[in-house]
């Protein structure tokens, strides 16, 4: 493979470091969508949108990064008639996230915050497979998605691969948003030109300056999608397999576990962080004991996990999220991060 598909001729590389996960993961969800249109409750848009995502994502799998869109039989279009009713059963338990696998840090949130409606999965939960497997190639995205959302995000002629930088295809983020957070602790900083950096592809003939997701791999617990906590739901038991499985892979390469978010006694957060270090803790240390803000931290063979507030503009502040960088830093931040190159400010 070229590795090529995201921004063509750059030699970026968009292939997984663990195809094995990617292939498990397209490979789990086609048998659960088989299994619905066996039970036979689906109407007929949705049984045809159903067999419309098979076929595409069997097609991906066959062909990875040479796949065109205009083979793609299916689309998020398929999914606007679908019944409300019969959304649920599209859920994809076996989303791989965002972020390159190899990343140093795998940040981990509760739940994905959009509405759980048929076209919203079809957008990225029913497409994770397609997407990877491809190598996030920009047609197969703009046949998919529609054409990034020019909210000063870069260039978006040349989106990079969509698997790893999948903020080219949305909006800038917000000092505030969840992906803005990580940044700041990513790169150390909380200084504008060091942290928008991370959402800009670097100018033509400019030393390459990581992306967010070159520094981090970012999933979530539950694939079940909520705009609030409150609407959420558990973690499926099958959900939680494959992402023991997927941090027992990512051990290899990443140092730091970061949970973002939520309780850990009583919660799968626990048992991810028994795949992910080799040891397990059923509760972490804390090591930051502000009102409000506290973190907390273990560490074993080399490997680090955090616990801290969930990161967002209502739970966290830039003093928070420095103090959560020097925690990161010994482990998960590279020094190129630090400095963004001439003209990208």
């Amino acid at each position: 493979m070229s590795g090529l598909s995201g921004r063509e001729g750059t030699g970026e590389t968009c292939t997984a470091r663990y195809e094995g996960r990617v292939e498990e993961s397209a490979r789990l969800y086609v048998e659960h969508l088989d299994r619905q249109l066996q039970i036979g409750t689906w109407s007929n848009t949705a049984s045809r949108a159903a067999r419309a995502l098979i076929e595409t994502i069997e097609l991906a799998r066959a062909k990875r990064e040479v796949l065109e869109s205009a083979e793609l039989t299916f689309t998020p279009e398929l999914m606007k008639d679908v019944e409300a009713s019969e959304a649920e059963p599209f859920l994809n338990q076996y989303t791989l996230g965002w972020g390159r696998d190899s990343a140093p840090v795998i940040a981990v949130g509760t739940e994905e915050a959009y509405e759980p409606t048929a076209q919203n999965y079809g957008l990225w939960n029913c497409s994770c497979s397609v997407i990877w497997l491809s190598g996030g190639r920009a047609d197969v995205m703009r046949r998919l998605f529609g054409f990034p959302k020019d909210s000063g995000t870069g260039d978006l002629s040349q989106p990079r691969c969509a698997n790893i930088h999948y903020s080219d295809w949305e909006r800038a983020p917000s000092a505030g948003h969840t992906w803005g957070c990580l940044a700041k602790i990513l790169v150390g900083s909380c200084e504008p030109e060091q942290w928008k950096a991370c959402f800009k592809p670097s100018a033509p003939g400019s030393l390459p300056y990581p992306g967010l997701g070159d520094l981090c791999h970012q999933i979530e617990i539950s694939a079940y999608p909520a705009k609030n906590v409150r609407a959420g739901r558990p973690a499926a038991e099958a959900r939680i397999r494959f992402l023991r499985g997927l941090l027992a892979d990512a051990r290899e390469t990443a140092a730091v576990l970061l949970f973002h978010g939520g309780s850990y006694a009583g919660t799968p957060r626990p048992a991810l962080t028994e795949a992910f270090l080799g040891k397990a803790f059923a509760e972490l240390p804390e090591v930051e004991h502000a009102p409000n803000r506290r973190i907390w931290r273990a560490e074993h063979d080399g490997r680090v996990v955090l616990h801290t507030n969930a990161l967002n503009g209502r739970s966290t502040d830039n003093q928070y999220l420095m103090r959560v960088s020097k925690y990161i830093h010994p482990y998960g931040r590279t020094q190129s991060a630090v400095s963004p190159p001439s003209g990208l400010g």
